[in-house]
């Protein structure tokens, strides 16, 4: 993908693993690129055309995480003190305060800490918006929004009248779905108590068990297995879960998985392993945690003929 680097496009959609769908512009197929990849690109209008200025576009930027911070404080309207040299840390710091939230500043806890407290945040905020739980829509609809916010009184409500809601879908996805991307155990272990399907699929074929990886909730994770969630259930393209806890570089969801007795050897339809993502992007800190792994085979090859060794090699990631 490194020939689309400097590219623009339009996002179409967020998947499930919160990377963005984008159709880039002369091609007619979408790609899904981490957001960090991404930076927005402003378009200046001309006087016959209608589109507003402020209206953006997103380039495949390729340089990491600090422009789309800056892109991100732009569109809040805030300084980023970029020349300053005051670099992520304190990027993430701004955006932290200016959503209200405290950065936890002192703890030690650096980019990486502050970074997750974001996504905690956004993920909260996502739950939250400022349609209610009751009164609007149909009972899938409050079901799957009171889940999604961990409204657990509200979802045992709605399920002692309509037991038959539990497994109900909207846009594909299920409460279910919603309360484990989401991280709420008590609404998870209220739903499967209710009936809810521990394996049903959305429509790219992912459980909630994958949506807990997604989420980067491995308490959530380890309750589905201990529920009997199928710890090397494949998505439509084969993904089991532990390909998207290496893909995201969420090493404790992925320990969790391993010492649950996961697949670590399992392809997905490219024939790619969990070394193959972990290695491709970079999550060292996974790579270390697979190759620990006795029964770890390095020598499985991709539909491209490629071990994960040759892409480090190739990628020169000698660690």
């Amino acid at each position: 993908m490194e020939k689309c680097l400097g590219m623009e496009g339009t996002v179409i959609n967020v998947d499930s693993q919160y990377d963005s769908r984008v159709r880039l512009i002369g091609l007619e197929k979408m790609w899904s690129w981490h957001p960090c990849s991404l930076i927005l690109v402003k378009k200046n209008s001309s006087d016959d055309d209608e589109q507003s200025a402020e209206s953006t576009d997103l380039k495949l930027d390729g340089s990491g995480q600090t422009e789309m911070l800056e892109a991100l404080l732009s569109l809040l309207g805030t300084d980023s003190g970029k020349g300053d040299g005051s670099g992520q840390t304190e990027m993430l710091e701004a955006l932290l305060s200016l959503l209200g939230t405290d950065s936890g500043e002192g703890d030690g806890s650096g980019p990486t800490g502050l970074a997750k407290s974001l996504l905690s945040l956004l993920k909260t905020e996502a739950g939250n918006s400022s349609d209610s739980d009751s009164g609007e829509g149909g009972e899938e609809s409050q079901l799957i929004k009171a889940a999604k916010r961990g409204n657990v009184e509200r979802v045992v409500e709605i399920l002692s009248i309509s037991p038959e809601k539990a497994n109900a879908k909207i846009g594909g996805k299920t409460a279910l779905h919603g309360a484990a991307v989401q991280g709420h155990l008590e609404v998870v272990q209220a739903l499967l108590e209710s009936g809810a399907e521990i394996e049903i699929t959305d429509d790219d074929g992912d459980t909630p068990l994958h949506y807990s990886i997604g989420g980067d909730e491995p308490a959530i994770t380890k309750y589905l297995i201990g529920k009997g969630a199928d710890i090397n259930r494949g998505n439509d393209k084969g993904r089991r879960a532990i390909h998207q806890a290496a893909y995201k570089g969420f090493v404790d969801c992925a320990r969790v998985l391993i010492n649950h007795g996961c697949d670590v050897n399992v392809q997905d339809t490219e024939g790619d392993t969990p070394l193959h993502y972990a290695i491709t992007k970079s999550k060292v800190d996974i790579v270390e945690l697979l190759v620990k792994v006795p029964d770890l085979d390095v020598t499985l090859a991709d539909k491209r003929q490629y071990t994960a060794l040759q892409y480090a090699a190739l990628m020169d990631k000698p660690e």
